[in-house]
């Protein structure tokens, strides 16, 4: 309690080991939430393991972000709240007077880093003012020898809205569920089935590949099905300037790894546009960063006017324009879309 600022219970049995790699068995775990966040708790858990390195908890009273190597638990009830200004029910010991530019980048930044977080059955609720978010997320699952077929296996459910982005998804794993672990402190974590499938803003997604963390900064590598009305409507959201588009139907490769996001086009139609492409999203990076190769038979600079100032959909330059002789589209640029990401991709097309 002293150490966390807060409230910490343990109840039932309870074994530490504290020499040869520490850990805590606990049958029950609570730990308490500062009461200006609204919450009942931050943590509530049963059948509950908890493992560290002394050296991480030193570090931890020094200022730097608590590293955990391992909490797994078989029930678990969190609430995660961030408040405006930045403060967050997580923020455990001492406030960090450091500027919060981890946050920035990644949503669940000052949140403890784990080496592996798995839960067997429970909910999630995040809300946090400085990333406009509001999930609440569900587990469930069932494993072991006496278990077999379609039944086997962990689910989730992720409902609720990410900035502007309405979200309802639904998760099916393997043998385990995990959820966030840090690629730093567990760089061999094991990668477990995972299918996701529901929409994100008006698109419709389907991933079906394995993974091995999937909040924070996920790592994870699948097929990938996606369909839209506008790509536009589907980058804001998570700070990426695309177009705005025709519906979209593409299907390829994702994978993402320490913060880098690898999109493998085989497949785009975007209205009457044809493409391919080899896309890198640097999402830690400041400002973060579009790379790679677009390429296709085909692009139709109706589809993509937009980006370089012209109308959306179809529409052709009026005769009057024409007969003036201008080439480039009339038509303001949206300026402050131009300072939240760079890019640097190179276009192979076919036919233009």
């Amino acid at each position: 309690s002293r150490g966390a600022g807060v409230p910490v219970q343990m109840q039932g049995q309870v074994r530490t080991h504290l020499l040869w790699r520490p850990r805590l068995e606990v049958e029950h775990l609570r730990i308490a939430s500062d009461a200006r966040f609204g919450a009942p708790h931050l943590l509530d858990a049963r059948q509950v393991t908890l493992a560290w390195h002394w050296g991480d908890l030193w570090r931890w009273r020094r200022g730097d972000r608590l590293l955990l190597q391992r909490l797994q638990a078989d029930q678990l009830d969190a609430h995660l709240m961030r408040i405006e200004g930045g403060d967050a029910n997580w923020q455990l010991g001492h406030p960090d007077d450091k500027p919060r530019h981890e946050e920035d980048q990644d949503p669940l930044g000052g949140l403890p880093r784990f080496g592996s977080l798995v839960i067997g059955q429970g909910q999630i609720a995040w809300k946090d003012a400085v990333q406009d978010v509001d999930l609440a997320i569900g587990v469930k699952g069932r494993e072991g020898e006496a278990v077999s077929g379609s039944a086997s296996g962990y689910e989730a459910t992720f409902k609720g809205r990410y900035r502007t982005m309405p979200m309802d998804l639904q998760v099916r794993a393997g043998s385990t569920l995990p959820l966030l672990q840090d690629p730093m402190a567990a760089p061999d974590a094991q990668w477990v089935p995972v299918r996701v499938a529901g929409t994100v803003a008006s698109a419709k997604l389907l991933f079906d590949g394995q993974a091995a963390a999937l909040l924070g900064t996920p790592r994870l590598d699948g097929a990938l099905s996606f369909q839209g009305r506008s790509l536009a409507e589907v980058g804001r959201p998570l700070g990426i300037t695309l177009p705005q588009t025709p519906p979209f139907d593409l299907r390829g490769r994702l994978s993402q790894a320490d913060g880098v996001w690898r999109l493998q086009v085989s497949r785009a139609t975007i209205g009457s546009s044809r493409l391919a492409g080899d896309l890198r999203f640097h999402q830690l990076t400041s400002p973060r960063r579009l790379t790679g190769e677009l390429t296709g038979p085909k692009l139709a600079f109706a589809d993509l006017g937009p980006a370089i100032g012209g109308e959306g959909g179809t529409a052709k330059v009026p005769a009057q324009q024409q007969a003036q002789g201008r080439v480039l589209p009339q038509r303001r640029f949206d300026l402050p879309s131009l300072k939240v990401m760079d890019a640097d991709v190179g276009v192979v097309i076919d036919e233009v």
